[in-house]
């Protein structure tokens, strides 16, 4: 099963992820599930007389990440093997509960806003971010009222730098030809978004690759961008043949 490796939380000073501050906050068992959430916005017109509304496209939003994990004070992971067990000394909640907070909620007057978050998890997550939300359930209490049990519920939405959403762009100009390998989760609207800025052209890019079922993408297979000129001059010539009969 190789190493266990937990998630990570990092604070960083400024959005360019080079300057680390304090210690990261380490969840004490992994978390079961995450949750990816992504999201179009659309603006509704509607004509004048009409029953329905036109959707018309208008950005995508940032990724959001929802993560909800375990805090235990009892002593019941000390010794333990299972996933995501700490292994550690018996942890006292309230004071993770502060840790957590102090690396993703604590606000800074220098720079007028709260930390920036790096998202770890092995080789396999690893997302830039802000914290949104968190909600925090406590089950489980002393007799004196002090939690020894705790479920936080986090949200964090995914930020790109100025910097590096230029380099991103360039790498991405609808003048030049691109070719792009399908991955796992690839969708052909939000990449023809990312090369062309517009998914109207989707269609047209699909009967461009021969593509019949483009709906689910066969991960491995290749996609051809073409420049965008090209791609709306043969979308002409197709409009003409059709007028033509």
């Amino acid at each position: 099963m190789g190493k266990l490796e937990r998630l990570t939380i990092q604070a960083y000073k400024t959005v360019k992820f080079k300057e680390l501050v304090g210690d990261p906050f380490v969840t004490m068992f992994n978390p079961e599930k995450y949750d990816e959430k992504y999201e179009i916005v659309y603006k509704e017109d509607q004509a004048q007389g009409t029953a329905g509304n036109a959707l018309k496209f208008d950005k995508i939003k940032p990724q959001d990440y929802q993560f909800e994990f375990v805090l235990d004070g009892t002593g019941a992971a000390v010794n333990k093997t299972d996933a995501g067990s700490i292994n550690a000394k018996r942890k006292d909640v309230g004071e993770e509960i502060n840790n957590f907070l102090k690396v993703v909620y604590e606000y800074k007057g220098d720079e007028h806003q709260p930390r920036f978050c790096m998202l770890k998890w092995g080789k396999w997550l690893m997302v830039r971010s802000v914290f949104r939300s968190c909600s925090i359930s406590y089950t489980l209490f002393k007799p004196n009222g002090h939690p020894l049990r705790a479920r936080i519920k986090a949200t964090f939405a995914e930020v790109v730098s100025d910097e590096r959403r230029a380099r991103l762009q360039a790498d991405s100009s609808p003048d030049m030809t691109h070719i792009r390998q399908v991955k796992n989760g690839d969708n052909i609207v939000l990449m023809c978004y990312n090369i062309y800025g517009d998914i109207r052209y989707y269609p047209l890019l699909a009967r461009y690759n021969g593509l019949g079922q483009f709906q689910t993408l066969k991960p491995g297979i290749q996609i051809t961008f073409p420049p965008l000129d090209e791609l709306m001059q043969i979308n002409d010539q197709e409009q003409k043949r059709v007028a033509n009969g």
